[in-house]
């Protein structure tokens, strides 16, 4: 909605409102203070400490003019009054958007030595998730503050113009914002691995035309508006994950939209897993983070390795994949095998050579497969229609 300048501009449904809530919309503020609600603000200091006292910041002569004008307008309105203290809070001020400037108090020196009120702030990812039947989203400004909901237009244009990195720290500093927005990066992990490297220790610094590219990338992800959507708990969940070797991710999905992004870096360890095993990872992983969502539902988790569909079906289990089996225990989900752009249909394999040859090459590397697995594989082979077509093929001595 654009911002009402103008009385002509406001439509008359709005300015019905308007004047329907003038006592608490009124076009000018109040030369009193707000009624007194039952609750007083209290600032308790740290026993034996000194009140904080700082010299004040020098103003060049404009700004001691507006400071002027702004304290006599409080005071006139009755917020503040003259008084003698051994309290001293140093007066700045903040250039806004349209070029006025905004007074701002500095209490940093009185943070310091003053009692911390403990309070759980609520989690910003779960109000989110509180939103998915609302149907009308309202914002109401104060009419002396911050706006403190959208993005800044400066801040969009701060990232787009962040300066290309030339330390080891700048990267820092840029993946420490970038992270912040990873829940709406889709393959986050993978995208930012050019990065990611070079905060590795002993890591040689190096720019590369990669890294340049990742950065630009991140950029141009992080200002765009995302095409997420709201999580809705009564309805159904489906997971899509995958892995390579490097990263592991997945997609929170609901009726065909996206919910949520997740990924990350495979550590050294995790990159000397098979295939399968980086695949199942995966699908551990994604479950952990999205457990919220996901304990007491019945959800479905696709997977492009048909193997793994087979995962709670092998008859024995290597330490690490009990370990997995026993983390999903507490999930209600079935896997389900989904196809890839090459095997559409049962019979896609038989009717192209390279396709065959493929899967034929993909059969044998699968004897390189921890023994449990193997037998599994071995066992559901003939149950699996494309790898029942190669095994025919094979066995006549054709590839198509």
């Amino acid at each position: 909605m654009e911002e009402v300048t103008t009385e002509e501009t406001i439509p008359d449904e709005i300015k019905e409102v308007l004047d329907s809530y003038a006592d608490i919309m009124p076009e000018s503020l109040p030369q009193t203070l707000p009624p007194r609600r039952g609750i007083d603000h209290e600032i308790e200091l740290l026993p034996g400490v000194k009140p904080p006292a700082k010299n004040a910041y020098r103003m060049a002569s404009p700004e001691l003019a507006e400071l002027r004008k702004q304290l006599d307008e409080l005071l006139t309105a009755g917020f503040i009054h003259p008084a003698k203290a051994p309290y001293e809070a140093l007066v700045l001020f903040q250039k806004k958007k349209d070029g006025t400037l905004g007074l701002c108090i500095d209490y940093r020196a009185l943070k310091k030595v003053m009692v911390r009120n403990k309070y759980p702030l609520p989690i910003i990812s779960y109000l989110f998730d509180q939103l998915h039947e609302a149907k009308y989203f309202t914002k109401l400004d104060l009419r002396s503050g911050c706006e403190k909901i959208g993005r800044d237009s400066d801040k969009i244009k701060a990232i787009q113009e962040w300066k290309i990195p030339t330390s080891v720290s700048d990267v820092q500093s840029f993946l420490g914002l970038a992270n912040y927005y990873r829940r709406f990066v889709e393959g986050f992990s993978r995208r930012a691995a050019p990065l990611t490297e070079l905060l590795k220790k002993d890591h040689p610094w190096s720019w590369s035309n990669k890294c340049q590219m990742t950065f630009e990338d991140l950029k141009a992800t992080m200002t765009r508006d995302p095409v997420l959507r709201l999580v809705d708990v009564t309805k159904p969940f489906e997971i899509e994950t995958d892995a390579s070797d490097f990263a592991l991710g997945g997609v929170l999905i609901q009726e065909g939209h996206l919910i949520a992004y997740e990924s990350r870096k495979l550590n050294d360890a995790e990159r000397r897993y098979t295939v399968s095993e980086k695949e199942m990872l995966a699908v551990v992983h994604c479950l952990r983070v999205w457990r919220q969502y996901l304990l007491g539902s019945q959800f479905i988790v696709k997977m492009h390795n048909s193997v793994i569909c087979h995962f709670f079906d092998q008859p024995k289990l290597t330490k690490k994949q009990a370990r997995w089996q026993e983390s999903l225990a507490e999930f209600d989900f079935k896997f389900e095998h989904k196809a890839g752009k090459s095997n559409q249909g049962a019979d896609a394999l038989s009717q192209k050579s390279e396709h065959a040859a493929l899967c034929m090459s993909a059969y044998i590397q699968s004897s390189k497969i921890d023994g449990s697995m193997h037998d599994v594989i071995k066992e559901h082979l003939h149950k699996d229609p494309s790898a029942k077509a190669v095994v025919e093929l094979d066995k006549a001595g054709k590839t198509r």
